[in-house]
């Protein structure tokens, strides 16, 4: 975990993902907002309680680590630390912005969930902006109300959401029969979310089974992780998460494919705050500016449907 603070005094965490999940330190994050503001957290907080704090006068005493540091270990950061800025740093595409054409109001007013419109509008900017192609697609889904459970993957391009682009990219359809085809297709994104949430995903089981079978080298199980079109569905080219709570301004994540995006997004009220990023080695996609001002596009182009 690293603490980033600007002279502004706008505060800034950046946090290891393999051991830890964001419901976890966005719930953390909480307990800190509301403890520096010295306010109770609200009677129907889903995270549970904290205990308050004994005296605010109480101090501790911290100690500092000593660390032994020899030649090598200098080298071997000194390495992390090129790789980290140069080929990371640097060669990261990252747009922070804000869609404020509208937001969570009027798309349940036009009877969507929120996070299934804002779904179907990457598949179809990305379709717009890479000659009609689909793309695998990640939206993190918190499995936490199982024991142990972490996350599961909703797998948002679906047949009624390629049915959905494809309507929305003819001039064949008129209004109505586009909206029933988003109407659809975000239907289908949440029954999806429901089914990852309560543990029904694929996606993680198949993971499990995956190891196994290396493990035991099943050369007939490992036929299907081998090939190809696994491969390719499984290789997120739309990482997302959605992550919204009055606490956050922004939050985001690296893509997790080569020639992929990540998208991190918060759905408010009255706009959808974006954080793209994308690798600016890749001949594949366009830069992230652009992909947002193509997921902007999307979204108008869905509204103006109904």
């Amino acid at each position: 975990m690293q603490l980033i603070v600007d002279p502004s005094g706008r505060v800034g965490w950046q946090f290891e993902h393999s051991f830890s999940d964001g419901l976890s330190w966005n719930r953390w994050l909480g307990e800190m907002w509301h403890g520096m503001g010295r306010m109770e957290t609200p009677s129907n907080w889903i995270y549970g309680h904290l205990p308050l704090a004994s005296d605010e006068k109480t101090t501790t005493n911290p100690t500092e680590l000593k660390w032994e540091i020899n030649d090598s270990m200098t080298e071997t950061m000194k390495q992390a630390d090129d790789t980290l800025r140069i080929e990371m740093g640097e060669g990261l595409d990252t747009v922070a912005t804000l869609f404020d054409g509208f937001g969570k109001a009027e798309m349940k007013s036009m009877g969507y969930s929120p996070d299934a419109f804002v779904q179907m509008s990457y598949q179809l900017a990305y379709a717009n902006l890479h000659d009609g192609q689909a793309a695998a697609t990640y939206e993190a889904c918190s499995t936490a109300k199982h024991f142990h459970g972490r996350t599961e993957t909703i797998r948002s391009c679906s047949e009624e959401a390629r049915s959905f682009v494809q309507g929305f990219r003819t001039n064949t359809l008129g209004n109505e029969e586009k909206k029933q085809l988003l109407m659809a297709a975000a239907q289908k994104q949440s029954t999806l979310s429901k089914q990852a949430a309560g543990g029904m995903g694929v996606d993680r089981h198949l993971m499990a089974l995956g190891a196994l079978a290396r493990k035991k080298g099943d050369a007939a199980t490992l036929g299907i992780f081998d090939d190809p079109l696994y491969g390719r569905s499984s290789t997120w080219k739309l990482s997302t998460s959605n992550v919204a709570a009055p606490w956050l301004s922004n939050f985001g994540f690296g893509p997790t494919a080569a020639d992929g995006y990540g998208i991190g997004y918060q759905i408010l009220n009255d706009g959808v705050p974006f954080h793209l990023t994308s690798w600016k080695s890749s001949n594949e996609t366009v830069t992230s500016q652009a992909m947002f001002e193509g997921i902007c596009e999307a979204m108008e182009e869905m509204k103006a449907v109904h």
